[in-house]
């Protein structure tokens, strides 16, 4: 069989893809996190055990962290996830007294 006898050509063996998003291509606005991030805390019943004060995730609806891992709580009151967004509003001396580290002076 020659090809002349399959048409005037052949199909493509590879379609071409839509280009694959990258991180810096999404839309994220840290002052509105912040400002979320402030607004939840002042009102003490938003900041309820089990559900992150900063997206406002639960175990039932983890955050997607990609690569199939799902975010994880990282105090012991369950009110803060593990997700970069979230931990970058904390500030830093929150984060190490929810892990227990203690700095003292030299």
């Amino acid at each position: 069989m020659k090809r002349a006898d399959l048409g005037s050509r052949a199909p493509n063996p590879r379609p071409r893809r839509a280009p694959a998003r990258r991180r810096g291509d999404r839309d994220f606005d840290a002052v509105a996190v912040v400002e979320r991030y402030l607004e939840r805390c002042a009102v003490p019943e938003i900041c309820t055990p089990g559900r992150c004060r900063v997206c406002g995730c639960t175990e039932e609806t983890a955050c997607d962290l990609g690569a199939g891992f799902l975010c994880w709580w990282v105090d012991a009151a369950h009110t803060l996830c593990s997700s970069p967004r979230c931990l970058a509003v904390v500030p830093m001396d929150e984060l190490d007294a929810a892990a227990g580290i203690r700095h003292t002076a030299a």
